[in-house]
């Protein structure tokens, strides 16, 4: 059995990932500010130098001057508050930033440090948030790094939430967006061997994520694994709704379409003819596959003896089946929604 090609790994780095913005304080509306009020004054200030006589001009220039000023002003102070505030962050990642880039516990120096940075009245709430929320996010990420957490290594994310005082929820979050970068790196061949579903559990236990967070990606990994056990021979058997010949075992039944090419349409262009070709449904019913041949059961039935079964093709965008049969040129093509798990047991009781 051939599967089509796999999604980037990149594209699945991508999927449903916790971010935490960065944003430091804007201070560019303040420097225009300040540059627009220091034209003023200097305009003004060229204009008072020359001597001018008293008048409408004079007022303006003193209009200008008080403009300018008060605009240097305005600026000024929001520029020294987000200064103090980088400063205020800055310290706060030098005091987070060698335990995390270790992956070790923090020390008591450490967290007297980051203490300090963190009661710092220059660096406001959201802030101080922030940067605890992107240290301790890096600090799940990187502790994973080799698919698993030692002691120490959670003992540094245990610390964020009793020492430093961070949202036990955003701990949680950052817990399980860990345990999904490992995941995506482990299914992104869609193939998943019992020493990756142990260290996929091992690894779940270790960060105390819980099933209900993580749902979707278990349910893949149950699904990946039971396709190795199939492909090992070890098949289910389910009950197919309708009577089968004595002896026959079903494995695999769920809804399906058989689909046939057709001509969708002619044309003719500069004198030349053209006809566009796709596929349509033929035949709409029940896919069952047994361990003696393939069954559509729809208003009548179409089957296909196990042993005529050459090769099978899995087109997992699309969820359809290509079989090649002995002796037909033409490819058998059945879309069904498990056209993996369709694919895997097929192949393994057909042995191609």
């Amino acid at each position: 059995v051939t599967y089509g090609p796999a999604p980037d790994p990149a594209d699945r780095d991508a999927i449903a990932r916790l971010e935490v913005a960065a944003r430091r304080p804007v201070v560019w509306p303040y420097f225009l500010a300040g540059a627009v009020g220091l034209a003023l004054a200097a305009a003004a200030l060229a204009g008072l130098g020359t001597g001018g006589t008293a008048g409408a001009g004079q007022t303006m220039r003193l209009v200008l001057l008080v403009a300018g000023a008060a605009l240097l002003l305005a600026a000024v102070f929001p520029l020294r508050r987000a200064r103090r505030e980088n400063r205020a962050r800055d310290r706060l990642r030098a005091a987070l930033s060698p335990a995390v880039t270790e992956r070790r516990p923090f020390t008591d120096t450490e967290l007297e440090v980051a203490r300090v940075a963190l009661a710092d009245a220059a660096l406001p709430t959201r802030a101080r948030r922030a940067e605890l929320e992107r240290a301790c996010l890096a600090a799940a990420r990187r502790i994973v790094d080799d698919g698993a957490a030692s002691p120490d290594e959670l003992q540094m994310l245990e610390q964020f939430e009793a020492a430093l005082d961070l949202d036990r929820e955003f701990c949680d979050a950052a817990r399980a967006d860990a345990f999904r970068g490992v995941y995506m790196r482990v299914v992104a061949d869609r193939e998943l061997t019992e020493e990756e579903e142990r260290a996929l559990a091992a690894l779940q236990a270790a960060l105390r994520v819980a099933d209900d967070v993580i749902a979707g990606e278990l349910d893949v990994v149950h699904r990946l694994a039971e396709l190795r056990r199939i492909r090992a021979g070890a098949l289910p058997v389910v009950e197919p709704g309708i009577p089968l010949r004595e002896g026959e075992s079903c494995h695999f039944a769920a809804p399906a379409r058989l689909l046939k090419e057709r001509n969708l349409r002619r044309f003719q262009r500069d004198r030349q003819a053209y006809r566009v070709r796709g596929l349509v449904v033929d035949r709409e019913g029940t896919l069952l596959i047994t361990d003696q041949r393939l069954l559509l059961v729809h208003a009548g039935s179409t089957s296909v003896r196990i042993d005529r079964i050459l090769d099978v093709e899995v087109d997992i965008d699309r969820s359809l089946l290509r079989i090649v049969r002995d002796g037909v040129k033409t490819p058998m093509l059945i879309t069904t929604p498990d056209a993996v798990r369709a694919g895997a047991v097929l192949a393994a009781v057909a042995g191609v």
